[in-house]
C-alpha cells in the first residue's frame, strides 16, 4: 500500500476482509502507515504487517508483493508526472499494481507498470461503486451502474 490516508485505511480492512494476511504500508511518515497497520493488529492477530517510509530502499521489498495499491494524491492532474515510486525501480510482470487515481485514467505509475509488464488498474470501478452506493442511499433506488460505467467511457 502506498499511502496512509482514509482510502488505503478502507482498502486494508477491504483486503482483510477479503483473506489477504500480509499487508506494507509505505507512506513520507511511517508513523501514519504504522497507525493504520496498529489498529488492525488486535482484530486481525493472523495478518502481518509491515510498515515503512516511501523510500528506495522500501520498494526493493514491496518487489514480491502480488499487489501494489497506490492512494496517494500523486499522479492526479496538478502532479500527473509525479508518481509515489522510484522510476528506477521497475515492477514484476506478477504483480498489479492498482492506482485509485481515475484522473488522468492512465497514471505515470500505471504507465511505468505497464513497461515493467506488470497487470494495471486506475480507479475508475472505484469511482462508478462509490457513486452507486453515494446514489442507492440517496434515492432509496438500485444505480444504474452500467449507465454510469458508460458515461465514463464517453470522456
Amino acid at each position: 500500500m502506498l499511502g496512509a490516508g482514509g482510502s488505503a485505511r478502507a482498502i486494508v480492512y477491504g483486503l482483510l476482509n477479503h483473506g489477504c494476511n500480509q499487508i506494507t504500508i509505505l507512506n513520507r511518515t511511517e508513523n501514519t502507515a504504522a497507525d493504520i497497520a496498529n489498529s488492525f493488529r488486535d482484530l486481525y492477530k493472523d495478518s502481518e504487517f509491515k510498515t515503512g517510509s516511501l523510500t528506495k530502499h522500501y520498494f526493493k521489498d514491496v518487489h514480491e508483493a502480488d499487489i501494489v495499491i497506490n492512494t496517494t494524491s500523486l499522479g492526479m492532474e496538478k502532479t500527473k508526472e509525479n508518481m509515489p515510486w522510484d522510476a528506477t525501480i521497475p515492477f514484476a510482470a506478477h504483480q498489479l499494481v492498482y492506482d485509485v487515481i481515475y484522473n488522468p485514467s492512465v497514471t505515470t505509475l500505471l504507465k511505468h507498470a505497464q513497461k515493467s509488464g506488470a497487470k494495471t488498474l486506475n480507479g475508475l470501478g472505484m469511482l462508478v461503486h462509490q457513486g452507486a452506493l453515494a446514489f442507492s442511499i440517496w434515492t432509496g433506488h438500485q444505480a444504474p451502474i452500467e449507465v454510469m460505467k458508460k458515461a465514463l467511457q464517453l470522456k
